[in-house]
């Protein structure tokens, strides 16, 4: 049985992410995890703020490798984003993981038990 609730990461897409791996292969869904898991470093490198960690360790894991992608293209490109302080880039980069999952009717929140 999957968990119903979080601890300090989520288990929202355990069988999703199962599912995934089944079709894909092992070896795709691994390369998909490594790719997460560099965009995360430079999250945590280049606009954590001090107060993101779990944020962004929740966008990367729930999001789509595309949704995240799309999300660090805008934010590289943009010409201004570099100037930004850190706690700007960090609401920058959060705004946008937001946007996304809105859309996608993704909460970004660890489920936590009452």
């Amino acid at each position: 049985m999957y968990d119903a609730f979080d601890s300090f990461i989520t288990h929202q897409n355990q069988k999703k992410d199962l599912e995934k791996q089944g079709k894909a292969g092992r070896e795709a869904y691994g390369e998909e995890q490594e790719k997460k898991i560099h965009i995360l470093e430079w999250l945590l490198q280049n606009c954590n703020d001090g107060r993101k960690k779990t944020f962004f360790c929740l966008a990367v894991n729930l999001l789509e490798l595309e949704t995240v992608g799309d999300v660090m293209r805008q934010a590289k490109s943009d010409e201004k984003f570099e100037e930004l302080s850190l706690k700007e880039k960090a609401a920058y980069v959060t705004g946008r993981f937001h946007r996304a999952a809105d859309e996608q009717g993704i909460l970004l929140k660890l489920r936590k038990k009452r």
